[in-house]
């Protein structure tokens, strides 16, 4: 017994030795940030899903496993022969194959898996088709769960919820939101858009923040912005019935103001009713955040421009004299130094990617 007592002391005092005498030739050293950190470029293939003529519902990749039944991010509808097909945009992988897993929403119960090893090359995609053998219920929502294979044996998950919906008219929905989408980005023509509104005087009508079904036309029309949409809008689809169908678009949108070229992202909103004689617009709403640049700011009257924005009240921590400041927008941080009268991004998460004349920024929550 005090053997074992004096190896615990001797090991004690080694230790303790040990910190000391290492700790003497250990040096604090002090590293400045000269530039911002940001997050590398996006490694993970983006994929999208093709019903028909209309590709919908792009998804991005998780790392780790999630329990399919509990995301529902997106709805996809299938007809009668209950097939879709995968678009895959490698970025800088080789996707070598493709495997799919559907399952019960309620229980998480498997129902079928495959694999899919035969991928076609369409332009600069690849793609994979998943006809489902098993016999689906029409009006149920399944839950999907996709995984690619690389040529590194590297596996990323994307998960998306399906439905068979053969009678659905969701392209025709589709194309009548895009439409409308497209007519009142021209005041030229929006107009036509009016019998779709019901205007209430009792609207705010005082941003461009957020604009619903119930807004000015004015406010519904952009109002004096005159903006143009930068890269291509996939739809999302978040409900899917025979007759009513939610669509989702998400895009960036640039426009020449007072203080310069400025960028804004939008959430687009629609959900439409289709009859045989014409289509209801149900309810319409859009949301638009200014990102912030620090170009279009005045540090000489340490004033910063935040633009359009449904959060007014920044995230923002100060020092005891109020001299640094750290501030949140648009998932970046900044950081302003009031005596030096200077300000540096000190990381972000969007990626910017030159786009011919324009700039396009890809923000992924």
């Amino acid at each position: 017994m005090l053997k074992h007592i004096y190896k615990a002391i001797i090991l004690v005092f080694i230790f303790g030795a040990s910190v000391y005498y290492f700790s003497k030739d250990m040096k604090e050293q002090v590293f400045e940030a000269a530039q911002t950190i940001e997050m590398s470029e996006t490694s993970f293939p983006v994929i999208s899903l093709q019903i028909g003529n209309e590709e919908i519902n792009q998804l991005h990749g998780y790392s780790n496993n999630l329990p399919p039944n509990l995301v529902r991010e997106s709805i996809t509808p299938l007809g009668s022969d209950q097939s879709v097909i995968v678009v895959i945009d490698e970025k800088e992988n080789e996707v070598k194959r493709v495997i799919y897993e559907l399952r019960s929403v309620t229980d998480n119960k498997l129902l079928e898996t495959d694999t899919i090893n035969a991928l076609e090359k369409v332009e600069e995609n690849k793609t994979a088709k998943i006809k489902f053998k098993t016999e689906l219920n029409e009006k149920q929502e399944y839950a999907l769960k996709i995984t690619l294979v690389t040529d590194k044996s590297r596996k990323m998950n994307y998960y998306t919820r399906v439905k068979l919906e053969p009678n659905s008219y969701h392209e025709e929905q589709i194309a009548f939101a895009m439409n409308f989408h497209n007519t009142i980005l021209d005041k030229s023509k929006a107009e036509e858009m009016i019998i779709y509104m019901e205007p209430q005087s009792d609207s705010e009508n005082t941003s461009l923040a957020y604009v619903d079904i119930h807004s000015s036309f004015d406010l519904v029309s952009w109002g004096g912005l005159e903006p143009e949409v930068v890269g291509n809008i996939i739809p999302t689809i978040t409900e899917v019935t025979s007759d009513i169908g939610s669509i989702v678009f998400r895009y960036t949108v640039s426009a020449q103001t007072a203080s310069g070229m400025e960028y804004y992202q939008v959430k687009e909103f629609f959900r439409i009713r289709y009859t045989s004689s014409r289509m209801y617009l149900l309810n319409y709403e859009r949301t638009m955040e200014s990102v912030f640049d620090l170009s279009l700011t005045s540090l000489n009257k340490s004033e910063f421009k935040i633009g359009i924005t449904n959060d007014p009240e920044i995230a923002l921590a100060s020092s005891a004299d109020g001299n640094k400041i750290a501030f949140v927008r648009q998932q970046e941080l900044w950081y302003y130094n009031r005596p030096e009268n200077s300000a540096v991004r000190v990381f972000s998460f969007r990626q910017e990617v030159e786009k011919t004349v324009l700039k396009k920024w890809f923000i992924y929550p």
